[in-house]
């Protein structure tokens, strides 16, 4: 069944456009939402249990997830974008920080959750690529590495806990419509993009016990593009 009952779905980057429509759609599917990001909603709703931190800061994880206690299933929404310059004007800073928000985010919550699953002999999770860093594009260079080695550990992840009840996989989202990207492109082709709601979808499914048997794919969610 492509539900999520009696499971405690934890969701990064929960106040996010995308993140949002995950965990409306999770909440529909009957999960227990444990939703972090670092701006809580101003108004959120009975029975969410909202964490307001800097996922980068493994002591703010960690400190959470004592709280927390155990999740079933981990989708890691958070995460960020910068068109930037080209790879010879890039500056470290800058390369630093979109590997921060991708990669570190991440490797934080697994540095604190994994084990709990490991214990508990199942989970599921679900990271957020790019289908447009699969190869490198111009001015996309610290994005393209960071996207990349998200999808690295990802799959190492998957490697190593696949045995142990856990499956662990990546979608590979094209533009996502959001309102922030339709006002930073007014003039591209929306009807072409995915919508949030269509990608959440995908990663509620990897999230439930009909995917299972998938460990370590990468798919692609690129609508019409």
């Amino acid at each position: 069944m492509s539900d999520l009952k009696n499971k405690v779905v934890l969701i990064s980057g929960a106040n996010g456009a995308l993140g949002s429509a995950v965990a409306d759609k999770a909440r529909a599917l009957g999960g227990e939402l444990v939703l972090l990001d670092i701006k809580v909603p101003e108004n959120p709703l009975q029975g969410d249990r909202w964490f307001e931190l800097d996922l980068s800061d493994e002591a703010a994880v960690n400190s959470a997830a004592a709280e927390i206690a155990s999740v079933d299933v981990m989708f890691h929404v958070a995460g960020g974008f910068d068109m930037g310059p080209t790879v010879y004007d890039l500056s470290k800073d800058s390369l630093d920080h979109l590997f921060e928000m991708n990669v570190t985010t991440f490797h934080n919550l697994a540095r604190a959750f994994i084990p709990g699953m490991v214990k508990q002999g199942n989970g599921s999770v679900v990271t957020i690529g790019a289908l447009g860093a699969v190869t490198g594009l111009a001015n996309m260079g610290a994005y393209g590495v960071a996207k990349r080695s998200l999808l690295r550990l990802t799959e190492s992840l998957s490697a190593e806990v696949k045995d142990k009840g856990i499956n662990v996989n990546c979608v590979l989202p094209s533009i996502i419509d959001t309102p922030a990207n339709r006002r930073d492109m007014p003039d591209a082709d929306h009807v072409s993009w995915v919508s949030a709601n269509d990608l959440a979808n995908v990663i509620c499914f990897l999230g439930s016990e009909s995917a299972r048997a998938v460990h370590g794919a990468s798919i692609p969610v690129s609508g019409l593009v």
